[in-house]
C-alpha cells in the first residue's frame, strides 16, 4: 500500500477514547506504507468544514476514529461537494 489518509479523531464521542485508540494504532499506518494527516475535531461541524474544503486528491482514504455523528458529518460533507462525482 501507499498513500495518505485523512484521519478524524473526535475526543468527546462515545467513551471519549478516540485519541487513546488512535495513539494505540497510528503506527500501523506506517507499517503498511500509509502516511496520514490527523485532525482532532474541536467542535460540532468541524469534520464537515474540513471535508468541504480539503483537496481530496491528496488522500487515498478518510478514516474516522469517532462515533456515528462524526461519520455522518463526513458523509454529508462528501455528498455536498461539487466534485462528488
Amino acid at each position: 500500500l501507499s498513500g495518505r489518509c485523512l484521519v478524524f479523531i473526535n475526543p468527546v464521542s462515545g467513551t471519549r477514547s478516540g485519541p487513546k485508540r488512535f495513539k494505540t494504532v497510528h503506527h500501523l499506518f506506517h507499517l503498511v506504507g500509509l502516511d496520514f494527516d490527523a485532525v482532532t475535531t474541536t467542535h460540532h461541524g468541524h469534520a464537515s468544514e474540513v471535508v468541504a474544503k480539503v483537496d481530496l486528491k491528496r488522500y487515498c482514504a478518510i478514516v474516522s476514529v469517532s462515533g456515528d455523528g462524526t461519520l455522518h458529518e463526513i458523509f454529508t460533507a462528501l455528498l455536498a461537494r461539487p466534485d462528488r462525482d
